[in-house]
Formats: structure tokens, sequence, C-alpha cells
């Protein structure tokens, strides 16, 4: 059946539940795939909740947890950003960190969540702190063979889309909030931060098109 869709309204149907919903309720396809099939509608075919979170909760059952991290965190990510895929699977391996443990938390030893709480985990929201996923080093470039690295969850959502030289302003700004006076050559931290800083002020975080237009527009500088 093709899934029913209106463009000037904004909806689509669900090809699982058969439900018409807006196109929020959907993920987009990436822009070379709507430029390569322009009249193709511009969403996937499941909603995101509840079908395609059905779908993934038992899409990796029977995949070991390396294997669910590439596939669907490498490959799928490289995909959705309009790439060629550039590792094999063993490849990939050559990355997986040493003894299963969180190269940013070391206290971290990945796992996956628990399979009695099943639905809890896949239901949306915030995800299983130890679970390995594929984080972005630098966050403004797409990712690939150069500009990956397996971090558990906890420590993507510490990091989100932030540079190094984000993460040294953070730091030292918490340490003075906590009272410390930065003397000698201790000055010259500070100031190395802050050039840093100056180079990436271009760079405020991951937008849509729209939104980085709107922050080049209206930023006051």
């Amino acid at each position: 059946m093709v899934a029913y869709w209106c463009n000037n309204k904004g909806e689509a149907e669900c090809s699982t539940c058969h439900e018409i919903k807006p196109y929020s309720d959907f993920s987009m396809f990436n822009e070379k795939y709507r430029n390569t099939y322009p009249n193709r509608r511009p969403v996937q075919s499941l909603c995101k909740i509840p079908c395609v979170q059905q779908a993934n909760a038992g899409r990796y059952d029977g995949m070991s947890m390396e294997e669910r991290c590439y596939d669907r965190g490498y490959k799928d990510v490289m995909r959705v950003e309009g790439n060629e895929v550039d590792l094999t699977f063993e490849e990939f391996m050559e990355h997986w960190p040493k003894d299963n443990r969180c190269p940013v938390r070391n206290d971290i030893i990945f796992q996956r969540y628990p399979q009695e709480d099943k639905e809890l985990w896949t239901k949306g929201g915030r995800h299983w702190p130890f679970t390995p996923t594929v984080d972005h080093i630098k966050p403004d470039q797409p990712l690939s063979k150069d500009n990956f690295w397996i971090v558990s969850w906890r420590a993507n959502e510490m990091k989100t889309d932030m540079f190094k030289a984000e993460i040294e302003a953070l730091y030292h700004a918490l340490m003075q909030r906590q009272g410390k006076l930065y003397i000698g050559d201790e000055i010259f931290e500070i100031m190395d931060v802050q050039r840093k800083i100056n180079d990436i002020s271009s760079f405020v975080g991951k937008y849509t098109p729209e939104r980085l237009e709107s922050i080049r527009t209206h930023r006051k500088l």
C-alpha cells in the first residue's frame, strides 16, 4: 500500500499502524535522498511512536552489542548524513574500547539495557546510560572513520555537541565559580582557552539550516 500523504496539510499515513499523523511524528529523509527522489514523500514510512519504537525494540534482539552499535550507531548515522559507509564491521571493531570500558567514564563497562525492563528503555526519552554509542569527535563535521569514537550514552550526553575548547572553558568557568584564582602562568591557560573559543565562535551547536540562518542573521557579536 502506498502511504497517504498530503503536502498542503503536512500529514502522512504510517505504513504500519495506518494512522494519519503530522510530518513531525515521522523521521525526515536526509537532503541528499530528497534531492535524488524529489517525487517521494519527504518523511519515512513508519511513525516514530509507536511503530519505529516497536520495530527498533525487536530489530536488534539477535545482534551482539557490538553489531548493534555498528549497524544502528555508525552505518545509520552515516546514511542519514548522506555519506557512504567507510568502515566494515571488522574495521569498526578495531576502534572498540579495550575491555568494553568507556574511555570517558572509565567506571562504566558497556552493557545492554536489562531485558526485563525492555519496554521502559525502548519507549523514548533518555537512553540506558551504559550502552555503547557512536559519537562525532568534531561535532561540526560528518561522521567518518576519522571522526568518531565509541563511548557510553552517559558520556555522549555529557559531551553532546561540545568542542574540546568548550569543555575546557566550562571546566575553568566552574573552577572560578568555586573560588579558584588563576595566578602566574595559570593565566596563560585562560588566555589559550579564550583563543580556542574565538577560533570556533561561528559554531554554537547543531541546528537545522533554517535555525542556523536565524542565528547568523540575529546573533549579536
